[in-house]
């Protein structure tokens, strides 16, 4: 499958260059508050938030500091595609072209004064223009960006390639093996990265959980698809590239994103691959962990034949639980009276453990 890259060399200023929007690094993250990447992307306050978050959260500021002391050099070319007559949109080389601004910056303000010698390398800099007049060319600043970062300088994160996987096979008609060889990764790979991605967009496009799904949750649905038990009870449709049992799903999104009583899901990554197939395949496990409420631990320990199922053992107990739950993931004011039991709750409960600490040392 040809898929060309057609690139020419062009001179342009810092002032023509424009942050990259839907730059990948940004997938599922939050920039600002009240801050939408759909703003257009020659938008003054979102190139501004976008430098900032560049220079703050993806290790900008280091360059800053090495073109400061030695000069901008292109070794490294920058990649840009034409947004209008003037500008264009950087698809490779953000964090470079931020740190440039950054400093042009500080210097117009009088913040700082730079040597002349390092000044004119920041005046003109040569960037490779991508051609996007072929139609064939419609994922290529994806495919650009992926072949540097996914096994390269400053690898992408799981959810990130997933994103390019998706546009290389299910865009643009990508067998596994031949997006495989594109990104350097193996089929395998590229199989399970593809698959759990789907699974995590699948929970960000139900209305139900969607401000629940985050990148977080990516290897929970890397395990969910790896561990056959999970995969068949999910109901993993390979052609739809989703899962088809909705009652099943609704209760593993639940499981793997609302809070327990301490603060955590009830079911982490590690969970799904160790303890959940085995609980799957136990009626009475699966009974303890999704209909009792019991913890995926104890839900484990009676499909390995460890303990006897409690039916719905201390009932006020639970009730007490979820109560305390609630109260934690609301983040809700709470009355002098429920603090002062909280404090007993914590005190009796510490006593417990304690007890149960000599009595197993």
């Amino acid at each position: 499958m040809k898929h060309p890259l057609p690139l020419m060399t062009r001179k342009v200023t810092p002032r023509e260059l424009l942050l990259d929007l839907q730059n990948p690094r940004f997938l599922g993250e939050k920039l600002a508050p009240s801050f939408s990447l759909e703003y257009p992307v020659d938008d003054a306050r979102a190139q501004e938030v976008t430098r900032r978050y560049l220079l703050k959260y993806q290790s900008a500021s280091p360059l800053v500091e090495s073109i400061l002391r030695i000069g901008f050099l292109p070794l490294d070319r920058i990649v840009v595609r034409r947004y209008s007559k003037n500008k264009y949109v950087v698809i490779e080389g953000n964090r470079r072209v931020a740190a440039i601004k950054t400093i042009i910056g500080d210097v117009t303000r009088h913040a700082i004064s730079i040597p002349d010698n390092i000044s004119k390398t920041l005046q003109i800099i040569e960037v490779l223009e991508l051609n996007q007049n072929d139609a064939d060319c419609e994922c290529a600043p994806l495919l650009i960006q992926g072949l540097r970062h996914i096994s390269g300088v400053r690898n992408w994160g799981p959810f990130q390639q997933g994103h390019l996987l998706d546009s290389l096979v299910n865009s643009q008609g990508m067998s596994f093996q031949n997006a495989a060889l594109t990104v350097g990764l193996s089929p395998r790979r590229v199989a399970v990265v593809l698959r759990a991605y789907q699974g995590l967009k699948q929970m960000i496009g139900d209305q139900s959980y969607t401000g629940r799904a985050d990148v977080s949750l990516f290897s929970c649905f890397e395990q969910a698809y790896l561990k056959i038990p999970v995969r068949n009870w999910l109901g993993w449709d390979d052609v739809k590239g989703k899962y088809l049992n909705d009652e099943n799903r609704k209760a593993f999104y639940a499981a793997i994103s609302i809070l327990d009583g301490l603060g955590a899901p009830r079911l982490l990554a590690r969970h799904v691959r160790d303890q959940l197939p085995s609980v799957l395949t136990h009626d009475k496990a699966k009974h303890a962990f999704f209909v009792d409420m019991n913890s995926i631990e104890y839900a484990y320990s009676i499909a390995q034949g460890e303990v006897e199922t409690r039916n719905n053992e201390h009932p006020d107990l639970k009730m007490l639980f979820r109560h305390l739950g609630e109260l934690a993931s609301h983040n809700s004011c709470i009355s002098n009276d429920e603090y002062d039991m909280i404090l007993d709750i914590h005190k009796v409960a510490s006593d417990i453990l304690k007890i149960k600490s000599i009595r197993n040392a």
